[in-house]
């Protein structure tokens, strides 16, 4: 029942929170270049993204009001099955309370009279079912949400107070945060503070302005424990028919398919590159014992 614990290489979950103007979208944009790889965004904020095409190179998809759970969990699926090494959701705030949003349709529920706690319980599972469409995807995903916007006076070098913008808490139900392993949070001055970090790489202290080499930083981290390959192969073939070529070749064109399905473009690369130096390995002479290859020795109980 119990085994020890292990640790796998993982995707990512990122959150980037910020007053307009902090700049969440870039911020997303340079990270998911340093990650690597062709990446989907999912855009709400008016074609916003398109404006660094000539910087980046992304494909997106523009969401129209109303911002309902289903629109955002359809192209997430969509960008989760195209090929992409990630995805973008720029904003997830809409979901929350823009036009079509849940806080939207709570307030016209309300104004046509009932309890105000039985509407939330006709809207709540809706909002659990975006929370756990940003767990689903088997790539990367960094969503941006908007901070609610607050001003506060400064003495400025002359010594006069002087008003400056700043990010409170983002635009989204309270708690959201759980989803993700980063949340940064961005500043008028475009430098970021981690308010959650499990990668252990950013200071809760000390801020910096986010660069290609973060993302390349957190991809690193990302990929450190056991390949993510190695261990979905191991869980879905089975030790047994690692043990010859022939039965893992059996089992390989088998499930070609199922793959394709879940996998990203570069996950299937690796997937095959895997199984086919396994096969090679089994089916040279120096293998042809019946132990299993090398690296896949028969669990214990």
């Amino acid at each position: 029942m119990f085994r020890p614990a292990e640790r796998v290489e993982t995707r990512l979950r990122a959150a980037l929170t910020g007053p307009s103007g902090s700049g969440k979208t870039w911020t997303a944009l340079v990270l998911a270049k340093g990650l690597g790889g062709k990446w989907a965004l999912i855009d709400t904020e008016n074609g916003s993204a398109a404006l660094y095409a000539d910087r980046f190179t992304f494909d997106v998809c523009q969401l129209d009001p109303p911002y309902t759970v289903d629109k955002y969990i359809e192209a997430m699926k969509a960008a989760s099955d195209g090929g992409y090494m990630g995805m973008i959701v720029d904003s997830a705030s809409h979901q929350w309370s823009g036009e079509g949003g849940i806080l939207d349709r709570k307030e016209k529920l309300d104004a046509r009279g009932g309890n105000s706690f039985t509407n939330w319980g006709q809207l709540t599972p809706e909002h659990e079912r975006f929370r756990a469409a940003i767990l689903r995807p088997r790539i990367h995903l960094i969503a941006t949400m908007r901070s609610k916007v607050a001003y506060v006076l400064e003495e400025d070098k002359r010594g006069k107070q002087v008003p400056r913008k700043v990010g409170m808490a983002p635009i989204q139900r309270e708690g959201m945060d759980y989803e993700f392993d980063l949340v940064l949070d961005l500043d008028i001055k475009h430098q970021a503070l981690a308010s959650k970090d499990r990668t252990g790489l950013f200071s809760p202290t000390i801020p910096f302005a986010p660069t290609e080499e973060t993302g390349k930083q957190i991809i690193a981290w990302l990929r450190t424990g056991k390949s993510l390959i190695r261990a979905w192969v191991e869980e879905q073939v089975g030790n047994p028919a690692l043990s010859n070529a022939g039965a893992l070749r059996t089992w390989w064109a088998k499930v070609k398919p199922k793959v394709r399905e879940k996998a990203t473009y570069d996950d299937f690369a690796r997937i095959a590159a895997y199984i086919e130096a396994e096969i090679s390995k089994a089916a040279a002479p120096a293998s042809d014992s019946a132990a299993p290859a090398e690296g896949h020795q028969q669990p214990t109980a």
